[in-house]
């Protein structure tokens, strides 16, 4: 072979060993890239989003052997490129659409692992662990903290320093009912939660006998060291559940050792699985036992919750999905604020629904926000004329922020709305001077002022008007003529009549259409034998509102007193053909005509 074959053989070798590492180097990323494409279409065919589609919408299935196949190319897709988030994303939509929340949290929880700055994928995490949630919440359950209360302790008789001794019987020290409150272990999350507790000091066990319903063959549960008893020196302790039926041996069920580095994190949800003995009474036997060593120095542990429920509720609830979606929320930047104005534009839009979301959402989120979320509720359940709800939601806003007007102003108004006027001055008079919120304190002391007036404490209204006009303080400035024009009707009740026409004198040059003033000034002036410009105010009244009958009543009684009855039964006939159903004027009618008076159709 010559040197030019040769060497034309050695590049040509060298160009087909190039191209063949490129192509092998390839195949990964276009197997993925084919599965991707692939599952991509079978999940057009298999799932579909509800229109509109909002960024809390869930898929739906719609072609199930097409989603199973689209999982089998993202199986395929995960396997050439097990560290790019995008195929798990995609099978965790999958997931979201069949319901089953776990596969679909994992699916998520892997996306964010391998893409940790991607707030959608968090979000959808959240989501995720947000219906696991919703089921644990409708699934049925039955609390045994109740009964636990009287269920007997095996303990031993020398007493140890616990809150729940009782004098001679020193096995009372090793089990009480209280409550722990920390955060889930974890999750990520440190936010704590408090839980209706058996304290259950090790060595001892408590032995319940129930029945186990069939529908709720499951126990959840969390395990915990009380907060207090950290900086004790616990080396862990053991908790074991036994089942014991009558004429056979109790069987265990459970068991978990939680350490005391553990202990320290927080509470660590457990479920156990009590199916065998659906339907059947048993023995339920909960004991806590010492750490390795056998010293049960400040082993003051407890069982979190325990609760019969559903298998899968069960499991669920061994997520913490509440602390696992505030974690993902929070990692994807997402506050509680922001939240809140999404609650707020459905509440706008009289998606009441939807605005209730949002608003638990914030609330899960932040609880910061607990004033401002229960506010917007409140004003959600006012919108809807859901006095009581309302009532219950602005008294729980207040509680939780008694610094912020805005609070007690609602509750005062829902309060009125039911008529429950002294409570309504009660929380009106504790909120109109809180240092914060965007109702004016004069705007607070205009509606006090109104409650007096309903109750009829007539000094007590005075005494409010003037404080809101000294102040001038108000939310708008309608709210300031509406004070002067209340005010000058309760001058009017108390006799100060003169004082009482310069208000509405001013009411009128600040809103020369409110009807009322005009009226009002007008019965003033005819008080103070000022007859000829009372009657001019009300032809005012009549010129500005000809189809509203007040004007014509007052100006009627004041042509009867004024000995005019012609005059007087005319504008009588003319209120009557205004409102049929004012029994007033025609029983005034009647009695100046001698004859009854034939009611309208």
């Amino acid at each position: 072979m010559s040197p030019q074959r040769l060497w034309w053989s050695l590049a040509g070798l060298i160009a087909l060993s190039l191209l063949a590492a490129v192509v092998w180097s390839s195949t990964p990323w276009l197997l993925w890239t084919y599965n991707v494409y692939q599952a991509g279409r079978l999940l057009e065919q298999g799932l579909v989003w509800p229109e509109p589609r909002h960024v809390d919408t869930l898929p739906q299935v719609v072609d199930q052997s097409a989603l199973d196949r689209a999982l089998g190319h993202l199986s395929a897709a995960i396997r050439w490129r097990p560290d790019h988030s995008y195929a798990y994303r995609l099978a965790g939509q999958i997931y979201l659409a069949q319901e089953a929340w776990d596969k679909a949290v994992q699916a998520f929880e892997q996306a964010r692992v391998l893409a940790p700055r991607h707030p959608i994928v968090d979000w959808e995490t959240g989501l995720a662990y947000e219906q696991m949630e919703r089921a644990i919440r409708e699934a049925p359950s039955t609390p045994l903290i109740p009964r636990l209360a009287w269920a007997p302790v095996e303990a031993p008789d020398t007493p140890i320093a616990t809150p729940f001794c009782r004098p001679s019987a020193a096995r009372t020290c090793y089990m009480g009912l209280t409550s722990f409150r920390l955060p889930y272990a974890d999750t990520g999350d440190p936010t704590p939660v408090e839980l209706p507790t058996l304290f259950l000091h090790p060595p001892a066990k408590v032995r319940l006998r129930l029945d186990i319903p069939p529908e709720q063959p499951a126990l959840r549960f969390a395990l915990g060291l009380a907060p207090e008893a950290r900086e004790w020196g616990t080396d862990g302790a053991t908790f074991q559940i036994w089942v014991e039926v009558p004429g056979e041996e109790a069987r265990m069920v459970f068991e978990r050792h939680v350490s005391a580095e553990e202990a320290e994190q927080g509470w660590w949800p457990a479920w156990a699985d009590l199916s065998l003995w659906a339907g059947r009474q048993v023995v339920l036997i909960l004991g806590t036992a010492g750490g390795p060593s056998g010293n049960t120095v400040g082993d003051w542990y407890g069982w979190g919750s325990p609760a019969l429920t559903t298998p899968r509720a069960a499991r669920y609830a061994t997520l913490a999905p509440e602390a696992r979606r505030r974690a993902a929320w929070l990692d994807g930047g997402f506050d509680g604020n922001a939240l809140l104005d999404r609650g707020d534009d459905a509440r706008r839009a009289k998606q009441y629904e939807d605005a209730f979301t949002w608003y638990n959402r914030a609330l899960a989120l932040d609880r910061s926000t607990e004033g401002a979320v229960f506010h917007r509720r409140g004003l959600a359940f006012k919108s809807q004329k859901a006095w009581i709800r309302a009532e219950a939601a602005f008294r729980a806003a207040a509680r939780a922020w008694p610094t912020n007007r805005d609070l007690w102003y609602e509750l005062g108004l829902v309060l009125r709305e039911q008529k429950r006027f002294r409570e309504g001055v009660t929380a009106l008079r504790q909120g109109v001077n809180a240092p914060e919120g965007t109702v004016g304190p004069s705007t607070m002391l205009l509606e006090l002022g109104r409650m007096y007036e309903h109750l009829k404490q007539w000094e007590q209204a005075r005494q409010a008007y003037e404080q809101a006009l000294a102040r001038d303080q108000f939310t708008k400035p309608p709210h300031k003529t509406s004070t002067l024009y209340f005010y000058g009707v309760v001058l009017k009740r108390l006799g100060e009549f003169d004082k009482a026409q310069a208000v509405f004198t001013e009411v009128i040059q600040r809103n020369p259409n409110r009807y009322w003033a005009y009226i009002q000034r007008a019965d003033v002036l005819w008080r103070l034998d000022q007859k000829e410009e009372a009657e001019a105010l009300l032809h005012q009244a009549i010129e500005l509102r000809p189809n509203i009958k007040w004007a014509y009543r007052a100006l009627a009684y004041q042509y009867l007193e004024n000995g005019r009855p012609n005059d007087a039964i005319a504008l009588f006939r003319k209120v009557l053909d205004i409102d049929p159903k004012d029994q007033g004027v025609r029983n005034t009618l009647e009695k100046l005509l001698g004859s009854p008076q034939p009611e309208q159709p």
